[in-house]
């Protein structure tokens, strides 16, 4: 049976998860405001905290990465 929405794509991955009312209401609207999709915006938040933590931590986290 074949999937029904977004097409899938081999660098995406769908995940599920919860989060703060307030705080995904704040980032919709930012969204909205800035004229992109939300989850650009949730990604690029991800990336700004591997950024900083990779620095901070970047034997264990390449480590970790090797396992995952």
């Amino acid at each position: 049976m074949a999937k029904v929405g977004r097409p899938s794509r081999p660098d995406r991955s769908q995940v599920t998860t919860t989060l703060d009312k307030n705080l995904y209401r704040d980032i919709r609207y930012l969204a909205m405001v800035l004229g992109v999709n939300s989850n650009d915006l949730i990604e690029r938040g991800m990336r700004k905290v591997l950024s900083e933590y990779q620095n901070l931590f970047s034997k264990t986290f390449n480590e970790a990465k090797k396992i995952v």
